[in-house]
């Protein structure tokens, strides 16, 4: 009997976990007033005859089409074949069985708001039309799809992606889940992302487009696309047009092409493949004006090693930053770039643009072309420890009509030179010139009678940075010292974050028998200065060396022809002068630029010649 009790309570049991699953599934489908079913196949979604309208108490025929916006808490059930031909807002829920497939027609928008859900089945956007997806497009099925058949040039098919969709596949490799055919775009917004181990692919048209946002760009962690399943995409153009600091993430490769369109800058992530014999289109990599591509030490390719039209394009304001060994490109061969950071066809580099070259250790600029002057460069930027090397064929140092700054971008302060020298009996004139200043609250002074910085002492209060990115000059005297002996100066900069960096030290032999001596200590190898300028027939131009060295010193005009050149051999580090008479030159009065090249470093001058 107590089995027997014990098997009526086991089927009571299991009965009413039955039936609790049963009135669970009917409350989740269950319809309210203000539902809609399709009808049948081949409806319209603006005819009131293609629905059925659920009023409360059962299903009627309705007597209008779904509203816009569709109010949230209601479902349109889609059943078969349905095409939307109106512009429509969703804020509620979209659930299509198996027999449902939803097709914008006729120019149709269909945005799906933040609270709208679609359960997709099929999903189909013809030429012209639109999905903005502000909410979530999930698989109700395995392999789902979303298509994005093919538009024109002036009526393409596109997706905008703000949300969250799923892709889910069903195991069969033949098919994707979403599909980009000729002139489709998908647009990836900042917080847009496609997920799950659904798959990818486009056409062989060469149109497709992806738009990215995101500043992931395409990393399967945090990026655009998120899926685990197979990626055919890789053959599309790419556009990177965030406001925010972009990576490129793992961008597929080959592809057709790669546009910057962001001021806040995009990071390459990988070395990149491109597609080099694009019939539509002549440009392959551009940096639009004011973008900021940062390719670190990795390079862009293209596959069309003989011939072809793979073109890059940087535009007036925009700003290209490399690593590479080869700077940005070299040597061509069989009219293909075969080494530096763009191994392109051809190359158009604006002389209007940016130029930042920061590998640590030498570096070589290679050979670019700008345009509306060749050879001539604006806003040049080298990192610290880069030495810049014009190298290939032919080549000539470019011209600078901007700043030529050889520091860290990490430091406040990059000194020209810092110097001590004896005034009178016994005061010490300590001066300091820096070549740039950024973010730079002030300096201070400190003194010790030893060349140990931990015994020195403060002697003077915050001097106030003047932040000039042409460089300043400072002056500070040390009053007062009333006994013979040795002193050592060091110069304390103080960044706005409050870190210091300490330079020198210098230091001066104090003797009340006159025999004083005050070197100078140089920090960074370039020009200090040239005496007079304007100047006719000669100037004196001193330059210091922060380490032996052979150096040339070479003259150029405006259109960056030499006009002179001396080599010095074995020169010593420290400061030194060179007297440059035009006597027998026969130039006429103008400015010029003098380039000093050394092995510790490099330098540019301005110098004008007057009748």
């Amino acid at each position: 009997m107590e089995k027997l009790n014990t098997y009526y309570n086991t089927s009571l049991t299991r009965w009413l976990m039955a039936a609790l699953f049963i009135l669970l599934v009917a409350s989740l489908s269950a319809q309210v007033a203000g539902d809609y079913k399709t009808k049948w196949g081949y409806g319209s979604s603006s005819a009131p005859s293609s629905w059925s309208y659920y009023n409360g108490v059962g299903w009627v025929n309705a007597a209008q089409s779904p509203s816009s916006p569709f109010p949230v808490g209601n479902t349109i059930y889609l059943d078969h074949f349905t095409y939307c031909d109106q512009n429509m807002v969703l804020a509620g829920k979209i659930v299509m069985s198996n027999g449902g497939t939803l097709q914008l027609r006729n120019g149709a928008h269909l945005e799906i708001s933040s609270t709208g859900i679609v359960e997709n089945k099929a999903i189909q956007v013809d030429k012209g039309c639109k999905i903005t997806n502000n909410g979530q497009i999930n698989s109700a099925f395995l392999g789902a799809t979303i298509i994005l058949n093919e538009g024109d040039a002036n009526n393409t098919t596109t997706l905008i992606n703000n949300g969250k969709i799923q892709l889910t596949d069903d195991g069969n490799a033949a098919t994707y889940n979403l599909q980009m055919k000729g002139n489709s775009v998908l647009i990836s917004g900042s917080n847009g992302y496609i997920y799950g181990n659904g798959s990818m692919s486009a056409t062989a048209h060469r149109k497709e487009r992806m738009e990215i946002a995101g500043p992931s760009g395409f990393d399967p962690a945090d990026g655009a696309v998120r899926l685990t399943g197979s990626n055919n995409i890789g053959m599309i153009h790419y556009v990177f047009k965030g406001t925010q600091a972009q990576h490129t993430g793992n961008l597929p490769s080959p592809i057709w092409s790669l546009e910057i369109n962001n001021p806040a800058g995009v990071k390459l992530d990988k070395d990149l493949m491109i597609y080099g014999n694009d019939p539509t289109s002549t440009t392959v990599v551009k940096v639009n004006n004011g973008s900021v591509l940062d390719m670190g030490d990795h390079f862009i390719q293209s596959t069309q090693k003989w011939g072809g039209t793979a073109k890059f394009t940087l535009e007036d304001g925009a700003t290209l930053i490399t690593k590479h060994k080869d700077g940005i490109s070299s040597i061509a061969l069989n009219d293909r770039i075969v080494k530096g950071c763009m191994q392109t066809n051809e190359a158009s580099y604006s002389s209007q643009a940016n130029y930042t070259f920061n590998r640590d250790g030498e570096q070589h600029s290679g050979i670019f072309t700008t345009t509306p002057t060749p050879n001539t460069v604006h806003n040049l930027t080298v990192g610290r420890n880069t030495d810049i090397i014009w190298g290939g064929a032919g080549a000539q140092p470019p011209i600078y009509t901007g700043t030529f700054n050889n520091g860290d971008d990490t430091l406040p302060v990059t000194l020209s030179s810092f110097t001590a020298t004896i005034v009178g009996l016994n005061n010490v004139r300590i001066s300091w010139v820096t070549a740039s200043e950024t973010n730079c609250l002030g300096y201070n002074i400190w003194r010790a009678d030893s060349a140990d910085l931990t015994r020195a002492t403060r002697i003077s209060s915050m001097i106030q940075a003047e932040n000039s990115s042409q460089g300043a000059y400072y002056v500070f005297t040390d009053t007062g010292l009333y006994e013979e002996g040795t002193y050592y100066y060091w110069l304390e900069d103080i960044s706005i974050n409050y870190e210091s960096q300490f330079h020198g030290h210098i230091y001066v032999r104090l003797d009340f028998q006159g025999d004083n001596h005050s070197p100078e200590i140089v920090e960074r190898t370039g020009f200090k200065s040239n005496y007079p300028n304007p100047f006719n027939p000669s100037t004196t131009l001193r330059y210091g060396l922060s380490q032996d060295s052979d150096l040339t010193i070479t003259f150029y005009n405006l259109r960056g022809q030499v006009i002179d050149s001396k080599q010095l051999s074995n020169q010593s580090k420290g400061m030194h002068s060179l007297v440059w008479n035009t006597r027998d030159l026969g130039i006429p009065s103008g400015v010029y630029f003098a380039r000093l090249t050394s092995k510790s470093g490099s330098d540019l001058l301005k110098i004008t010649l007057s009748e």
